[in-house]
């Protein structure tokens, strides 16, 4: 289960940086014969990052804290979404980034706990 803690801030890690540094997500396109495809077991919110974190959460914190934890995010989520419009609306572009920089900040700190708690029990 450690080496899903490595990985699993391995993966949120690198998608923090690439925020950090060019100040958002770009992929670039591929070829014509490259098809993107997501399965329906797993939609875009839900990537590896998170799924990675769901088991560790639950082998460490349980899994009634795990559900109520992915319950409150759900809900946030939600309304984020619903939201979403008048949010970037008030924000505006900089403020935008401002945001995206500082979630990117959150989420490289919540990776390097996960790699370095995975290194501690690997190699005690």
């Amino acid at each position: 289960m450690y080496s899903f803690m490595i990985a699993g801030g391995i993966l949120p890690a690198i998608l923090a940086i690439r925020i950090l540094v060019s100040g958002g997500w770009k992929e670039e396109r591929g070829g014509t014969g490259e098809v993107g495809a997501v399965s329906i077991a797993f939609p875009l919110l839900m990537d590896p990052g998170a799924v990675t974190t769901l088991l560790v959460f639950s082998q460490t914190s349980g899994i009634a804290v795990t559900v109520c934890s992915v319950m409150i995010v759900m809900a946030i989520t939600r309304i984020v979404l619903r939201f979403i419009d008048k949010i970037c609306k008030i924000l505006g572009g900089t403020g935008s980034a401002v945001v995206a920089r500082l979630m990117a900040i959150f989420i490289a700190s919540i990776a390097v706990e996960l790699v370095i708690g995975g290194i501690k029990h690997s190699f005690p």
